[in-house]
């Protein structure tokens, strides 16, 4: 495997399609979080997200059915009595109810200005909701009616949960604690003992509960909540506490923290899930079937108690390598045998059977028509027809392979870990064994020629023939880090980064290196240069431009989300950029913008979303739908309604967008954006915080 997923935290968001300037192509499903889920048994669930949208499957996530968008923002909470009647809830203080298993849903609710967090329903007519502003209502008649029973004060209120019709809990900010004995008509205050934040409360009968947030704090009660005993887990925060029986409980948290009680929380036993992902929900159904959904797509279950757990990532796959053999014909390959096709400059992408479900470390055309691609566990894969389909050639390599290159149809190489360098001269057919480099692991090669080509390895190694292979010569980098990309424009000038920021380069064909300080944040993962100046970089933190040979870098996105993993230039305007949960990024001007376009669900209406996060710095994205194709034009102004920036201003069909800005060259301050799209004219304000 040619890269480990990086570890990553909270609350950024994208989609999966770009346009005009940088576009998010739209190969891969939608890409989101997953804030609550809900399971009345291992089969039936619902699952809602941050871009107001529910999934539900009926037969234990094989499959599943997404809502319309029933918001522009986040949903928060959601709630089934039985197989068909739920509600949600959300930003706006906006609660949902269906009666047909989330096949259509209704407005029941809304307060524009606060949110709402949680929801809880003893029956299909007596709920509760809170939120912010302390806010607690109640709906005594399937949820047709809201009323305000508790509110007015600042802090805000996370969970809710209600043991009987009349005895009930809700917890919050500075460790706010209050219970209700009469339904929640009233609430009286529980000395908690902490300022921390409560994320979570569940009671197994009238006296026994629990409490999870902030700082692993885990708080304890067997009189009902008049006394609470403090405990810790960890430093993260904790997300969300349930119970399966009165003896077995789980908790869940940052980093994919699970943890696990079969003794009713007097120990608890932290569960490996196969994620290091904020989980946001954990839903129990039995004491075996756990479900739970987080950040970046995560969504898993465990039918054994959570000793094993099953993936459902939506085919949201990790791209590491994409390549393009003209304007219109490139590909892209990734983890679990994945290969993807586009024929019309990334605006489509097909996926292609490889045969395998290994890691497809990378790939590359010598012609229209011929193709390789490199795996694990020493596969290649060779096409004849455009990738449409791939066969396995026969090697003697049985080391994972990270990178191959093809000079034309006849002459390459492939390198892998342990050292593994092959030569092909037959287009495959046969590989010679150059494998003399002492076990470092090879990631990445580049050629110039039959004759000159460069690889880069473990250990801060640069390897150099020029007898085509019959000698490799081992210069160091001067870095002790892997370096996992190179790149040369020509005989002299090259370029290779790797881990812990490792960025060198080098005029005088890698005899030498010479370290550049950089402003880069994140790891570098991939290189791209067009000419000796400019070039561009993809990392953990997003896509990096510089015009002066790498001298200095200019963050083009923030890319907080996930790792970008590979780019590649055709020309110093058109290139595309893949990473993880299959992001492919596309641009025809360098970069300046970048806009995501989700084109799976056509949305009802016009709609535009506050932007997120606000007060942001100095990145922050503006999500607009559009019902019908439309001349859409995308405006900043400043406080006195100068306009400073058009960030879109062109055709864009039916569907919703994501606009991703950068403010670095802005002063803090109120800031004004305008969608106009047809006769829809649109005006939110945002907050630039520096």
């Amino acid at each position: 495997m040619k890269y480990l997923l990086t570890n990553l935290v909270l609350l950024t968001l994208l989609p999966t399609h770009v346009s005009a300037q940088w576009f998010a192509q739209d190969s891969i499903p939608f890409v989101t979080h997953y804030h609550a889920s809900s399971f009345i048994n291992q089969n039936c669930g619902w699952i809602s997200d941050y871009y107001g949208r529910v999934m539900s499957t009926t037969n234990g996530g094989s499959s599943w059915e997404i809502s319309e968008e029933l918001q522009g923002n986040g949903l928060y909470s959601i709630f089934f009595v039985d197989s068909l009647t739920g509600w949600v809830a959300g930003s706006n203080a906006r609660i949902f109810k269906t009666t047909n298993s989330g096949g259509n849903w209704v407005q029941q609710y809304e307060s524009i200005g606060y949110n709402l967090f949680a929801l809880n329903f003893r029956d299909s007519n007596t709920g509760w909701a809170v939120g912010e502003g302390g806010s607690i209502l109640k709906s005594t008649d399937a949820g047709n009616t809201w009323i305000e029973k508790y509110g007015g004060n600042s802090e805000v209120l996370y969970d809710v949960y209600f043991f009987n019709e009349s005895i009930g809990w809700v917890c919050g900010s500075n460790g706010n604690i209050l219970k209700s004995t009469d339904g929640g008509e009233s609430w009286t205050q529980s000395i908690s003992g902490t300022l921390e934040v409560l994320s979570s409360i569940r009671f197994i009968d009238q006296n026994v509960g629990w409490v999870v947030g902030n700082n692993g704090i885990i708080l304890n009660t067997t009189d009902g909540g008049i006394t609470w005993n403090s405990s810790h887990i960890g430093s993260g925060w904790l997300s969300s506490v349930v119970f399966s029986s009165d003896s077995v409980g789980w908790i869940s948290g940052i980093f994919g923290l699970v943890y696990k009680t079969t003794n009713a929380g007097v120990t608890w036993q932290q569960i490996k899930s196969n994620t290091s992902n904020t989980i946001f929900s954990i839903s129990v159904p039995s004491d075996n079937d756990v479900w739970i959904v987080g950040e970046f797509n995560s969504i898993y279950n465990s039918e054994d108690g959570g000793q094993n757990w099953i993936q459902h990532f939506r085919e949201s796959n990790s791209l590491v390598d994409v390549k393009f053999f003209d304007e219109n014909t490139g590909y892209c390959s990734g983890w679990y045998g994945k290969i993807f096709k586009s024929s019309d400059g990334g605006n489509s992408w097909q996926s292609k059977s490889s045969g395998n479900n290994k890691y497809h470390n990378a790939v590359n055309f010598s012609s229209p028509d011929i193709g390789f691609l490199v795996a694990d566990e020493g596969t290649i894969l060779k096409s004849t027809d455009a990738g449409n389909n791939w066969f396995q050639l026969n090697s003697t390599i049985v080391q994972n392979l990270n990178g191959i290159k093809l000079l034309n149809d006849s002459y390459g190489w492939a390198v892998g870990d342990s050292g593994t360098i092959f030569k092909t001269i037959n287009g495959g057919i046969d590989w010679e064994d150059q494998s003399t480099i002492n076990q470092v692991d090879l990631n990445d090669l580049f050629i110039l020629d039959e004759q000159y080509a460069w690889i880069s390895g473990s250990n801060g190694d640069v390897f150099k023939t020029t007898n085509g292979g019959l000698n490799w010569i081992a210069y160091y980098s001067g870095d002790i880090n892997p370096l996992r990309s190179i790149f040369f424009v020509d005989s002299l000038f090259g370029w290779v980064v790797g881990d812990y920021y490792a960025f060198f380069k080098t005029t005088d064909g890698g005899l030498t290196w010479i370290q550049i300080p950089t402003n880069l944040i994140g790891l570098p993962f991939s290189v791209f240069f067009s000419n000796r100046n400019i070039g561009w970089l993809a990392s953990s933190d997003g896509i990096f431009k510089t015009s002066d040979g790498g001298a200095s870098w200019e963050e083009r996105i923030s890319s907080t989300i996930y790792p970008l993993r590979s780019v590649y230039f055709i020309n110093e305007n058109t290139g595309w950029v893949v990473g993880d949960l299959g992001l492919i990024l596309k641009t025809t001007n360098g970069g300046v913008t970048f806009i995501a376009e989700d084109l799976d669900q056509i949305p009802n209406d016009y709609f535009l979303c506050q932007n997120y996060p606000n007060p942001f710095n100095p990145n922050t994205q503006i999500r607009f739908s559009i019902p019908t194709s439309n001349f859409v034009c995308l405006k900043i102004y400043n406080l006195t309604g100068e306009l400073l920036e058009t960030l879109l201003n062109e055709e864009k069909s039916a569907g919703t967008y994501t606009v991703y800005w950068n403010a670095s060259k802005r002063t803090s301050g109120v800031y004004y954006y305008q969608l106009e799209a047809g006769s829809y004219v649109e005006t939110k304000k945002m907050l630039l915080l520096k």
